[in-house]
C-alpha cells in the first residue's frame, strides 16, 4: 500500500482551517450559552418555524400594546397631577374670597385679588403642560399650547363683559361667554373638541378625553376670571370688590364637583390603562417562556461540547507548536 504525505505547506493549511472551524465552533456555543438560545433557530427547529413565527408576532403585539398603556398612563398621572394643582389653588382661593368677602376689609381684599391673579395663572400653565413635548390639554392638537397666556384672556373676558356695570351682570356675561361656542372656546381654546382613544388591547380602547375647555372647568375658569377682575381698575370701587370677592369664591366653591368628576374620568381610564399593563406584561413573559421553549439550548449538553471544543482546539495548538518546532535532526 502507498502512503501519501502531506507537505509542510499543505499542514500548515490544514491546520489553519481545523483552527478557524473550531474558534468558530467555540464563538457560536459560547454565545448559545450566554444567550439561553441558539443562534439558528431554523436549523434548530428542523426548518418548522411556523409555531415560532406565530409567538414572535404576539410577542410583538404585546410588546407595542405595552409600550402605548406605558405611554398614556404617564400622560394619565400628569393630567391628574395638573388638575390636582388647579383643584388645591381654587379650594384654598374659594375659602381665602369668602372670608374676605365677609370681612370687607380693604387689605384682605387686596391681597386675595392678586392670589386669584396668580392662581388663574396657575391654572393657565398646568393646563398648558406638556408631556413628552405633547400637550396634555388640547385634543388632538397636540403640537401647541390650548390656552394663550392670562392677559389675552382677561382681555377677551373683558371684552365680551361689555362696559363695567354691576359684578352681577359681569358674571352673567361671562356665563354666557363660557358657555357659547363662539366664545371661550372659539377665541381662547386653541386645541380641538375632538380626542383620540388609544388601543390597548384588542377591541379595547382607553381615552383621555378631557381638554382644557371641558365644560366641567366652566365654573373654575369663571371663579378665577372674576377674581382677576378685583385687580382691575373698572372694578376697584369697595362694594365691587366684595361682590366679586363674593361671586368669584361661592363659583370656585360650586365647581368643586365638577372638577372632582373630571379627575374621576381620568381615574377610570387610569384603571383601565393599569389593568391592560399587567395583562399584557403578564402574557410577554407566557409568551416568552414559550418561545425560550422552542429555541432554548440545552445548558447542560452545551457545556459539554463547550468543553470539548476547548479540548480540540487546545490540541490544535499543541500540534501547530510542534510543528513549527519540528528540524530535520528531530525528524531523523
Amino acid at each position: 500500500m502507498t502512503a501519501v504525505s502531506i507537505g509542510d505547506m499543505a499542514q500548515v493549511f490544514l491546520l489553519r482551517r481545523h483552527n478557524a472551524t473550531t474558534s468558530r465552533e467555540l464563538g457560536d456555543l459560547t454565545a448559545d450559552l450566554a444567550r439561553g438560545t441558539v443562534a439558528d433557530p431554523g436549523h434548530h427547529l428542523g426548518g418548522r418555524i411556523s409555531p415560532l413565527a406565530v409567538i414572535e408576532a404576539e410577542l410583538s403585539r404585546a410588546s407595542a400594546y405595552v409600550a402605548v398603556a406605558d405611554q398614556n398612563a404617564t400622560r394619565a398621572a400628569a393630567m391628574q397631577a395638573s388638575l390636582g394643582r388647579i383643584s388645591d389653588a381654587a379650594s384654598s382661593n374659594a375659602t381665602a374670597l369668602l372670608r374676605a368677602a365677609q370681612s370687607g376689609e380693604a387689605s384682605g381684599l387686596f391681597t386675595v385679588a392678586r392670589a386669584a391673579m396668580a392662581a388663574l395663572e396657575d391654572a393657565v400653565a398646568a393646563l398648558n403642560t406638556r408631556v413628552a413635548d405633547q400637550s396634555l390639554f388640547a385634543g388632538m392638537a397636540n403640537d401647541r399650547a390650548p390656552l394663550p397666556d392670562t392677559a389675552t384672556i382677561l382681555a377677551s373676558a373683558k371684552a365680551a363683559i361689555g362696559q363695567p356695570g354691576l359684578p352681577a351682570d359681569a358674571a352673567a356675561a361671562l356665563d354666557a361667554w363660557l358657555a357659547d361656542p363662539n366664545g371661550f372656546q372659539a377665541q381662547i381654546y386653541r386645541g380641538t373638541a375632538d380626542t383620540s382613544p388609544v388601543p390597548i388591547g384588542p377591541n379595547e380602547m382607553a381615552n383621555l378625553d378631557v381638554t382644557a375647555a371641558d365644560p366641567a372647568l366652566r365654573g373654575t375658569f369663571r371663579g378665577l376670571i372674576l377674581g382677576a377682575l378685583m385687580s382691575d381698575p373698572d372694578y376697584a370701587a369697595h362694594s365691587n370688590q366684595i361682590a366679586l370677592a363674593r361671586l368669584a369664591g361661592d363659583s370656585l366653591t360650586t365647581s368643586s364637583s365638577d372638577r372632582v368628576s373630571l379627575s374621576a374620568r381620568i381615574g377610570m381610564a387610569e384603571a383601565r390603562l393599569t389593568a391592560a399593563q399587567s395583562r399584557h406584561a403578564a402574557e410577554q413573559l407566557v409568551l416568552q417562556q414559550a418561545r425560550s421553549d422552542l429555541i432554548a439550548v440545552d445548558g447542560y449538553e452545551t457545556s459539554s461540547r463547550l468543553q470539548a471544543t476547548e479540548a480540540r482546539l487546545e490540541m490544535i495548538y499543541t500540534l501547530t507548536s510542534r510543528l513549527s518546532r519540528l528540524s530535520l535532526v528531530d525528524y531523523l
